[in-house]
């Protein structure tokens, strides 16, 4: 049975206890969390296949007046989990060959 006059610095003892010990939880259960998420997912960087590369002319996204043609493309085709928790292997971006390298 609990006494009515607790004494307050014993039960702000208690209190700090348990609310240290929860956030001891918490930091180990977001480290383990983190962690398995963490580990970087692998890329493949490749040339812009031809087939792609002309239905961006036939669609007008690329042109003879363009800056950047195809040849400075480079397609990444990465792994990437979605919002369900799963995996998939088919993630793909486009961009300059300059920055390809920092994408993997």
């Amino acid at each position: 049975m609990q006494s009515v006059n607790q004494n307050p610095i014993s039960l702000i003892r208690r209190r700090s206890t348990f609310l240290l010990a929860y956030c001891f939880f918490t930091l180990a259960v977001l480290t383990l969390a983190t962690h398995s998420f963490a580990r970087p997912l692998p890329s493949k960087i490749e040339n812009v296949p031809d087939e792609l590369c002309k239905a961006m002319y036939n669609s007008n996204v690329l042109n003879a007046d363009n800056p950047v043609q195809c040849d400075r493309l480079k397609l990444i085709t990465f792994t990437y989990i979605d919002f369900k928790g799963k995996q998939h292997q088919d993630g793909k971006i486009m961009v300059l060959d300059s920055v390809a390298p920092y994408y993997r």
